[in-house]
Order: C-alpha cells, then structure tokens, then sequence
C-alpha cells in the first residue's frame, strides 16, 4: 500500500485528475469538470488564514468548498450546517479557525503539496468539548486508495451518502469517489455501495431493505442472516463497528424503508 500511496502522490495534480475523469460525475448530478469550474471560482486570496471553516448544508457545496480551497493550500474546517453561533465559538476555542468567503475572481490551482494539515473535522464531544482532529493527505488518501484496492471499486461507480460530510465517515465516502472517478449519490436504489451506522441498518439493512443481488465480486464473501436472507457481503470498516459498509451489485432491484 505504501508503494501504491506514493507513486500515485508523485503523479497526482488537481488539473490532471479532474482532466482525467471529466466527463464522470461526481455529485448531484454534476460532473467533475463542473464541479471543477466551480471550485476554481472561490477565490480566498483575501484571507490570510489558513484554517476556513466550511459551513454548507448540501453536499455538492460542500465538496466544492472543500476542493477550492485545497486548491489554494487552504485547510478546510468542517463545520456542521445548522451550527449555532454559541456552539461555532466553543468549537474556536479549541482552534482559531476563520468563517471568511470567497471573493470574486477565479483561481489557478496551487502545485498539490502532500502535507500533514489537510483536514480539520471535529470530534462528537460525547465525553466533553468537541476537539478538532487533524488530517493529513497522506492518511485520507492512503484509507481511500485502500479501500479501493479491497473493494475494487471502478470508476462511474456510485457510493451512497448517508452520513454527513462533517462526520469523517461521511467524509470519506468524498475521498474515495473523488480518487476513483466514482459518483457521491444519495438515491440508494442508485448506488453500488452504502455506508451506515448501526441505527441505519436496522432501519434500512434488515428486514426492510429488499436488495436483488445476482452476483458478488470475486473475493467478497457473503453476509447472510435471518433479516437479511439474499445476501449482501458486510464489512465493518473504521477499526470499530460503528461503521458498516454494504456492497450490492448493480442488480440493485428495489430499497424499501
């Protein structure tokens, strides 16, 4: 994996990768030269900081937000959407970030530089103050190009998003259809892969979701249960169990909830 990891950071550039998968979509519809344009139409050259906070309830204006200012060797905060100004300053006081936006004017992307300070997303707080943790590229892109490799994911391929973006687990469904060419998607019944927290799977993953499978890659063993009968292959991912990845085929006949 290490090998793999730094000869695809050796060769990676912003403008070559959305270059290579152009015509691939990526969210919501839009493909990653769209999304491309977009991104370089956020201009934060007025702001000195280097930690901006990414505050966006939909998810393409997340990604997009996100992508902008990597591109401008900014470190993206991410922030939850409906955040309340009181909760916004107990989350700064654990690191000065800034809530500036873009101004007018499109960008040139930056030389991607593999650094230790990608990322910033903040911990639930369930033993106290949320803290925000601190990703670096390597370790984003070395967890997604892994779970490519084990899954074999394929480009135009669709990841359904079910967790929030500012949730890691979340988050990273982003990077691993971002590294792969694949689609972050939101229709189930659309979608080759679906990450789920426990809660989720009783409600969607059991008795309630009826999924025709008429083969499993190769390598996959299948999960089979009294709730879940067909046989969808499980693997908890994350080191925990508080994260469960499905994967179907594209044989996907129907989802009820």
């Amino acid at each position: 994996m290490a090998n793999l990891l730094n000869q695809f950071l050796d060769n990676f550039s912003w403008d070559k990768h959305f270059k290579k998968y152009a015509k691939n979509k990526l969210c919501a519809g839009k493909t990653y030269e769209e999304v491309y344009k977009q991104a370089l139409k956020k201009n934060y050259s007025e702001c000195t900081d280097k930690y901006i906070a990414v505050i966006c309830e939909e998810p393409l204006a997340t990604i997009t937000e996100v992508l902008s200012l990597w591109m401008q060797n900014k470190v993206p905060v991410l922030v939850p959407a409906l955040i309340k100004n009181h909760e916004l300053t107990q989350l700064k006081s654990s690191l000065n970030f800034s809530s500036a936006r873009p101004v007018e004017g499109v960008i040139s992307p930056a030389s991607f530089v593999d650094k230790d300070e990608a990322l910033v997303v903040y911990s639930s707080g369930s033993t106290g103050l949320s803290k925000g943790i601190l990703h670096s590229f390597r370790g984003l892109f070395s967890s997604a190009l892994g779970t490519s490799e084990f899954y074999n994911l394929e480009e135009k391929e669709r990841w359904c998003l079910k967790l929030p973006l500012n949730h890691l687990g979340g988050f990273m469904i982003f990077v691993r259809c971002f590294l792969s060419g694949m689609e972050v998607n939101q229709d189930l019944k659309k979608s080759e892969y679906v990450s789920l927290v426990p809660t989720q799977l009783k409600k969607t993953g059991g008795r309630s979701l009826k999924i025709k499978c008429s083969k499993e890659k190769e390598g996959h063993p299948s999960w089979r249960s009294s709730t879940n009968p067909r046989g969808i292959s499980r693997f908890s991912r994350y080191g925990s169990e508080s994260i469960t990845n499905l994967w179907h085929d594209r044989d996907l006949l129907s989802c009820v909830v």
